[in-house]
């Protein structure tokens, strides 16, 4: 079942979604590999999480479920 061809907003919201786990898994090694030089690293990275692929999945993935 190919949805891209079929349903508008399917490839943007599936690739938010995909962006959105690597940031987590970005921001999980961020924390594991903490030190007080690189103290501000988990800060930024789940503010890029938040503001950036999360926020944007659900803007996405709202256009493919009303087009659905």
């Amino acid at each position: 079942m190919n949805l891209e061809s079929f349903v508008k907003g399917t490839e943007l919201c599936v690739g938010s979604v995909i962006y959105t786990v690597d940031d987590v898994f970005y921001f999980q090694n961020n924390i594991s590999d903490f030190s007080r030089e690189s103290w501000e690293a988990p800060f930024m990275n789940f503010s890029k999480l938040v503001a950036g692929n999360f926020s944007s999945s659900l803007v996405n993935c709202e256009v493919f479920v009303s087009n659905f």
